[in-house]
């Protein structure tokens, strides 16, 4: 039998500490219909529409999303053990994602301490960071947040520099008509194989997915001031193998 209908909106609102809006909105969605209304077309809350409340309350705690709850209580037979495991999954991948985010924000403000590190760079930075997610594994990118971290401010800075000093250098060989497999061709492609070393640790496959990040994503290199036209491109590239 129904519990008999003892709370309206408000009452039920101060009961539990959450807003009219919010009741309206589960409401809406179809997660919580009250069970009765009065005369005057009053929403009238049961004991039973209480405790579904406080179900819809306690998964929200968690961080279920209300689509996963409505799942949940729409459905005897959803696997509560399932949908929970799904949202562990989710919460340290985003926990994973946050540790990165937090110590790419050291960093950066570490950098820019040093006045090594604008707004904009700054912006670029996060923006490159949300592109490796596409390209390289949760592990791959710890490796680079600990190279990173292992390298400090003043070592990336110092990085940065040497990278900004390797991409004029390459221009002007191209403008000059260096020979890539000369003796000066040789040292810039070695230049940049020891840089990406120092940034990848050495990996290989870091680097490959690194270079494969690079090359689908030329305005980022160029908006970090690397050049990016196919006669640059194809110059490193021979200089790279001919210093193997």
């Amino acid at each position: 039998m129904e519990a008999r209908a003892t709370k309206r909106i408000g009452e039920l609102a101060e009961q539990t500490g959450i807003t009219v809006r919010t009741l309206h909105h589960y409401e809406e969605l179809g997660l919580l219909v009250p069970s009765h209304r009065s005369e005057a077309n009053h929403r009238l809350y049961s004991e039973t529409d209480l405790l579904r409340l406080q179900q819809i309350l306690s998964l929200r705690q968690i961080g279920l999303p209300l689509a996963q709850i409505g799942e949940l209580l729409a459905d005897p037979e959803c696997s509560v053990e399932q949908v929970l495991q799904q949202h562990l999954e989710w919460l340290e991948q985003e926990g994973d994602r946050i540790q990165r985010l937090r110590s790419l924000l050291i960093n950066l403000q570490k950098s820019i301490a040093a006045g090594g590190s604008s707004l904009e760079q700054v912006t670029q930075t996060l923006q490159w960071t949300q592109k490796m997610d596409k390209y390289l594994s949760k592990e791959q990118q710890q490796i680079l947040q600990d190279r990173h971290d292992a390298m400090g401010a003043e070592g990336m800075a110092e990085a940065q520099k040497q990278w900004a000093q390797l991409g004029e250098d390459l221009v002007a060989a191209v403008e000059d008509g260096v020979d890539p497999s000369s003796e000066d061709g040789k040292i810039i492609g070695r230049r940049f194989r020891d840089l990406m070393a120092a940034l990848t640790g050495g990996d290989q496959e870091i680097e490959h997915a690194v270079g494969a990040m690079n090359q689908a994503n030329p305005d980022m290199l160029k908006d970090h001031g690397w050049p990016t036209t196919p006669e640059t491109q194809d110059f490193l590239h021979k200089a790279v193998h001919a210093d193997a």
